[in-house]
């Protein structure tokens, strides 16, 4: 076996560990496997001597919406890795939710699995850095060639970009204006 056989079986390892990982994650937030948190022994204790592991997935356990979008969003970037033709998307968008991985579940874990857990999400990070090491030139030349084709299509005058902050300024006051009525009804039934 030569050594450019050895990296591509080496390159394939690693992104069957992400994929794997990730939608294992993401499988496990959709199911409910993750989450077997009770809130009775919880109320038992005083809240600072919870374990912040099941404190932090009890209350992750309480909005399905944020399991749910985290969830379908590991399981996407996971399936984007596993398959050649997205395996640079799939890295690119790897990275916030290792990250989000590593800093909000890392945080959490560490209290009851101890380092093993931050080590696992800093792995795969790793690895995920290392496989867009890996495509680094198709990467830079489609950044450059993005960077030409976009360049200059548009004469825009200065004082149009100094409009867009209160123009936006001015559209969140009119969004928050018309939902207040409905905030105040959400409030007074709720």
């Amino acid at each position: 076996m030569n050594k450019q056989k050895a990296i591509q079986y080496i390159l394939l390892a690693l992104r069957a560990y992400l994929a794997f990982y990730l939608i294992a994650f993401g499988y496990g937030k959709l199911s409910g496997n993750r989450l077997h948190i009770s809130a009775g022994e919880l109320m038992l204790k005083p809240i600072g001597e919870v374990n912040s592991f099941f404190l932090g997935w009890y209350l992750f356990k309480t909005n399905p919406i944020i399991n749910i979008v985290v969830g379908v969003i590991q399981i996407m970037v996971g399936l984007l890795i596993a398959f050649n033709r997205t395996v640079i998307i799939g890295c690119i968008t790897a990275i916030p939710v290792l990250l989000y991985m590593l800093l909000v579940e890392g945080s959490f874990c560490y209290a009851q699995f101890g380092i093993n857990i931050p080590i696992r999400f800093s792995a795969m990070l790793i690895s995920n850095f290392i496989l867009l090491y890996r495509y680094r030139t198709i990467i830079k030349n489609t950044l450059i060639s993005l960077a030409d084709k976009a360049h200059n299509k548009t004469s825009v005058q200065w004082w149009v970009y100094a409009c867009l902050i209160p123009v936006g300024c001015g559209i969140d006051f009119l969004v928050a204006a018309v939902s207040y009525p409905f905030k105040l009804a959400i409030n007074y039934f709720v």
